[in-house]
């Protein structure tokens, strides 16, 4: 303030101007980097299993459906995943471990990040059985409801819980039966193909056998139902702990 040889005039007009539009170019950028980081949006969670342990390296895919925009990542080793950087609209997602049913949902994207953890259900298992009855040849009776029931399997004991999930110990048959050409049907050279939807049980026993589709033959399903009741399997394990899992046999009746 002393110093006399500073230049204390006030500024022209023109120097007043700049300075002004400099400050309003300043406020719009700002005010553009404002708008353009909160329209990008995060996607984040984490993939479990139907145990609730976390699954690592399991496959995300996000499309969104408007557009050709297509991001692909995989979960980590504590099975977090995060989509970063996307555009408001309408995303299918994807997920997908070996051993799992692969999982498709819908996600909307509105410019807020999104929380949504992903949890994956064990996989159907699927068998194919061919009965080929030779014409001519005597066809096997006999009712096989009245056979007995076979004691519980053991389990693995060797199996240590741990907080990693995605873990499947398939199940392995121990105990088979064949389904019977039915009797009554052996002169009409008559074929099917049934099909038997059933639950192989914590104990490894099958029940709830049922036909997949309306309109079956009576003779061969009741055939086929009555086999499959047979079987038994060491139980399906998931992270050590024994679950239901789903099965679908189809049994293709021929004569030849």
């Amino acid at each position: 303030m002393l110093t006399q040889r500073t230049d204390r005039r006030p500024a022209a007009w023109t120097a007043r101007l700049t300075t002004s539009l400099a400050v309003a170019l300043l406020a719009v950028m700002v005010a553009g980097f404002d708008v353009l980081a909160q329209s990008f949006a995060t996607l984040s969670g984490t993939v479990v299993d139907q145990t609730g342990a976390f699954v690592p390296r399991a496959a995300l895919v996000l499309v969104k459906r408007d557009a050709d925009a297509r991001y692909e990542i995989h979960s980590s080793d504590t099975g977090v995943y995060s989509f970063e950087g996307l555009a408001p609209g309408r995303y299918e997602l994807q997920a997908q471990s070996p051993g799992f049913r692969n999982l498709v949902g819908e996600v909307v994207v509105d410019g807020r990040n999104l929380q949504r953890n992903i949890t994956l259900q064990v996989g159907s298992l699927q068998e194919t059985i061919s009965i080929v009855h030779r014409a001519g040849d005597p066809v096997e009776t006999g009712d096989r409801s009245r056979q007995p029931r076979r004691e519980s399997f053991v389990g693995n004991t060797a199996c240590v819980p741990s907080v990693v999930g995605g873990r499947i110990e398939p199940p392995t048959k121990i105990a088979d039966a064949r389904p019977r050409y039915p009797a009554q049907l052996a002169a009409s050279s008559a074929g099917a193909v049934i099909v038997v939807n059933t639950v192989i049980g914590t104990d490894g026993f099958v029940r709830d056998a049922r036909a997949a589709q309306p309109g079956a033959d009576p003779d061969f399903l009741a055939s086929a139902i009555a086999a499959v009741q047979q079987w038994q399997f060491t139980p399906t394990l998931l992270n050590c702990v024994p679950i239901e899992v789903e099965m679908t046999v189809t049994a293709r009746f021929s004569v030849r």
